[in-house]
């Protein structure tokens, strides 16, 4: 079946060959073939030329960009089981035996011919509880080693109150990324929900930006804040070599796989928390001994260092913004979150909430208890080694700088996690190279990411000498990120409602969220404002990078005129579609070649397709999602496909439509006529997109739509959907990335 021109300026463009062509680059022949064996094909026809529909979409098809006619196709599986019935988590769970699974054998059968099907959270690797938490534990709990002494300088006597306030707020926080991540439990962070509570790409993009600004500034201060741990033991190591070290070497470890990087942060984590408590332990048994004189002495001091900024509002409001500092790293679990078992997500939130509620304000206060407020204030930068060796011994203070350059490595290895969940998604939509998707073959991690990533933060180290900027930069990012993640809460509680979430943060409690993390980012900024310069500067670098990707298709038409030799390639002959780039043949010179490639990129560009599942004929929906896709993607082909005939027991072998259709339900078949109907209209309402129908038989459930990407060969995050209700069986994280765009 081959479609072309028709007389009348209308193209037919069956679906077995246009819907079905592959975009992704890399695919062989032979990965493309067995698929398609999955479905067979009952009818395919374009949308009929009903009166009155013409428009003057008819007239603007007569330009050379002007899409194809679409059409409206259906479809049944070879093997009917496979779409029989929607599968649960557990019929797909290899780790379950068949005994306790009576359709786990059909099940496998199934799987092993679709290999690369994966429901989130059941894979053998996924993290368990300790591991998940010890991965982003590792940045958040090594900051009391430098939090400890900036909120004794910003806050004075009343840095104790200061962190208590600060875990109040990670405390409102826990329900805030517990509701929206129940609901959209994807990798991204903060990414992931603003795309899927927002009607456009621009916010989720700017919380990229910052996430990728603020773990690079992470990686960057922890390893040089490691490096200068152990240059205060060993003054003959080189502070910079050491922090290139250890950049390199987890880059390395984060090359081997996540469940190994795992087992190392566990390790890191399980010694840091032991040194943690034994030395707060030791703290306060030397506190009780000395019965509190040195607290006292502390608690009454008239100096400067116990009361920097004369009034307590003002000691207790630097010192929050100070120790906002010391919960960093709390968003990182969000970003790996596909790689966590069901359920382990909320119990990393909870745990380290724990600690730092735990660790932080009793640092805080015994702190002031073994030195006075005037000398800890003093030796802030390295505050907990020399209450250790206070309270114990030389030898206590080298173990917790050797645990403190230990940890603080480990959260480098939170931030190459972090960066890979985030790049690979923005890889995925189309907003980063789609070569950061490359994977190495014997680990299985995307090395281009990671050694990308490497680079970067090297030649910021080398590039950066003072690291107190780095520092500020980060404390800006990180808080930013916070306060979007606000946003896209308050955006889910309005445009998605009917999302399915637990538990549901109260308005109170998101509103007061931001307003604590809006006061620390002001806060941050007038305490250090050069800190803001460059803030901007790092931001607009980072911008370039991302945005230069996410222009491809406006780059692509700026060089594509100017290798036209100032003509416009758009006004030549009226066609009725794009021209078959395929069939066209580069002429010679470099020039024209150019011109050539460029056209062919955009060609690409424009078809690459679209997935919209829809269960409804609404034509309001259908126009919400082609301006949804107009907005934010360059393709012009949309498929719009509905799964139907849920109730037919068996499908007999029908040779055509008009008996196929005699076998479902009066309602079923108006509801196809009338959806048919609908799409007619928007294809011709938009002539520059093609508006293509699929009828499939089957249910709509995670394995479907895997099979039926891997037909269309579409990935999973451009197919999108209506927001669920609470009935839906499924999550929304099993769909493989699939994007919610309307209520």
């Amino acid at each position: 079946m081959e479609g072309g021109p028709s007389a009348g300026g209308s193209v037919v463009v069956p679906a077995v060959h246009h819907a079905f062509q592959r975009s992704t680059s890399g695919m062989s022949s032979s990965s493309v073939a067995e698929p398609l064996q999955l479905f067979r094909m009952l009818s395919s026809r374009p949308f009929p030329a009903r009166e009155g529909m013409v428009s003057e979409g008819a007239i603007l098809r007569r330009f050379w960009e002007a899409a194809p006619e679409g059409s409206v196709s259906v479809f049944t599986p070879n093997s009917l089981r496979l779409f029989r019935r929607s599968r649960s988590r557990e019929d797909l769970n290899p780790a379950i035996p068949a005994s306790r699974n009576p359709s786990f054998a059909e099940g496998v059968e199934r799987m092993e011919q679709q290999p690369s099907f994966y429901v989130p959270g059941i894979d053998d690797n996924a993290l368990g509880q300790l591991r998940a938490t010890a991965i982003a534990g590792n940045d958040i709990s090594s900051s009391c080693l430098y939090a400890t002494g900036l909120v004794a300088q910003s806050a004075g006597i009343y840095g104790v109150f200061a962190s208590l306030l600060v875990c109040v707020t990670l405390n409102l926080f826990r329900n805030i990324y517990s509701e929206v991540f129940s609901a959209l439990p994807m990798n991204g962070g903060t990414y992931t929900a603003l795309l899927n509570t927002f009607q456009t790409k621009n916010a989720a993009t700017l919380a990229a930006i910052l996430s990728t600004l603020s773990y690079t500034a992470t990686a960057v201060t922890s390893a040089a804040s490691a490096a200068n741990y152990l240059n205060s033991e060993l003054a003959s190591l080189n502070a910079e070599a050491v922090t290139i070290f250890i950049l390199c070497f987890f880059a390395f470890l984060t090359l081997m796989g996540i469940k190994d990087s795992a087992n190392v942060a566990t390790a890191l984590f399980l010694v840091h928390l032991t040194t943690m408590a034994s030395l707060i332990v030791a703290a306060l048994v030397y506190v009780i001994r000395d019965d509190g004189t040195i607290l006292l002495q502390s608690w009454h001091s008239t100096g400067h260092e116990a009361n920097p900024h004369s009034t307590i509002a003002g000691n207790l409001f630097f010192g929050f913004c100070s120790a906002l500092l010391g919960v960093t790293g709390f968003e990182s679990s969000s970003n790996y979150i596909e790689e966590q078992r069901e359920g382990v997500f909320p119990k990393t939130l909870r745990n380290m909430w724990i600690i730092i509620t735990a660790i932080n304000p009793a640092l805080s206060l015994l702190s002031m208890g073994v030195l006075p407020i005037e000398k800890l204030v003093l030796q802030s930068d390295y505050a907990l080694a020399v209450v250790g060796e206070i309270c114990v011994g030389q030898w206590f203070r080298k173990l917790i700088v050797a645990d403190a350059a230990l940890v603080l490595s480990g959260a480098v290895l939170t931030s190459y996690v972090g960066i890979t969940g985030l790049h690979r998604r923005l890889a995925l939509d189309r907003i980063m190279p789609p070569w950061f998707l490359v994977t190495n073959e014997l680990r299985g991690t995307n090395h281009v990411i990671i050694i990308s990533f490497c680079v970067l933060a090297v030649s910021l180290r080398l590039l950066v000498s003072d690291m107190s900027v780095l520092g500020g930069v980060y404390a800006i990012a990180f808080l930013g990120v916070m306060m979007l993640f606000c946003i896209s809460n308050l955006a889910m509680k309005l445009n998605r409602e009917r999302l399915r979430r637990s538990p549901v943060a109260p308005l109170w409690s998101v509103g007061i969220a931001f307003c604590l993390v809006a006061a620390g980012f002001v806060g941050n900024l007038i305490k250090s404002p050069q800190n803001a310069q460059y803030f901007i500067l790092y931001f607009l670098v980072f911008s370039a990078i991302v945005l230069s990707a996410a222009a491809q298709k406006p780059m692509l038409l700026f060089v594509e005129r100017l290798t036209s030799g100032g003509r416009d390639p758009r006004s030549g002959s009226p066609t009725a579609a794009e021209p078959d780039m395929s069939s066209l043949v580069p002429v010679a010179g470099l020039r024209s070649r150019i011109n050539f490639a460029c056209q062919q990129r955009i060609h690409a560009i424009n078809n690459w397709p679209i997935v919209f599942f829809t269960n409804t004929a609404s034509l309001h929906t259908l126009n919400k999602v082609v301006h949804y896709v107009i907005r934010n993607e360059d393709t012009h082909n949309i498929k719009i496909v509905n799964f139907f005939g849920r109730n037919i027991p068996e499908l007999p072998e029908l040779g055509n439509q008009a008996n196929f259709l005699d076998a479902l339900e009066v309602s079923e078949r108006n509801f196809m006529a009338n959806l048919e109907h609908e799409c007619a209209i928007i294809d011709r309402l938009h002539p520059k997109i093609t508006i293509e129908l699929l009828f499939i038989h089957g249910e709509f459930c995670p394995y479907t739509v895997d099979t039926l990407s891997e037909q269309l060969g579409i990935p999973k995050n451009f197919m999108l959907m209506t927001c669920p209700g609470d009935r839906f069986p499924h999550q929304i994280g099993q769909f493989g990335g699939m994007r919610v765009v309307t209520h």
